[in-house]
């Protein structure tokens, strides 16, 4: 009988420790250009997805970026999507996204991050998007011009 009741309090601590609820949520990581170099004073912006809260930084010389003051417990959960935006005025707009998966989850930590992926990061922005159908109308003006001269 002895046995037993040892057997159950010892499974039952784990048990216990799992159901605690989170505690703060420190997100934090680099911003990288296409080269892989750090993008120094990039806009950060680190949103929880379900339940809009949101901290912002700036990328620091080495590219680094965290959120200060943490995330609190009940901003956050298991399985809940971390997405981090960054706007740079040399590169423009680039994000990423992860879930909350168990590391994350034990630690309060995550380690996010945003690498751009384009040389031409003006055509990823309102500006650059509207040059870009300029110059494709002109060519297919270009164009049109040629075919009815022949």
């Amino acid at each position: 009988m002895i046995i037993v009741c040892v057997f159950s309090v010892v499974t039952l601590i784990p048990q216990q420790a799992a159901a605690w609820p989170p505690q703060g949520l420190q997100v934090s990581g680099h911003v990288y250009d296409v080269s892989g170099n750090p993008v120094t004073d990039a806009r950060v912006l680190v949103t929880i997805e379900e339940t809009g809260f949101s901290r912002e930084d700036w990328t620091d010389s080495a590219g680094y970026y965290r959120t200060d003051p943490e995330f609190n417990d009940t901003d956050w959960d298991l399985d809940y999507t971390i997405h981090v935006e960054s706007w740079s005025t040399s590169l423009g707009y680039q994000d990423n996204s992860t879930t909350v998966d168990q590391d994350i989850y034990d630690f309060g930590m995550a380690e996010i991050d945003v690498n751009y992926t384009t040389a031409i990061a003006e055509f990823g922005s309102l500006a650059g998007a509207f040059v870009a159908i300029v110059a494709s109308g002109l060519v297919g003006l270009v164009l049109v011009g040629r075919r009815k001269s022949k």
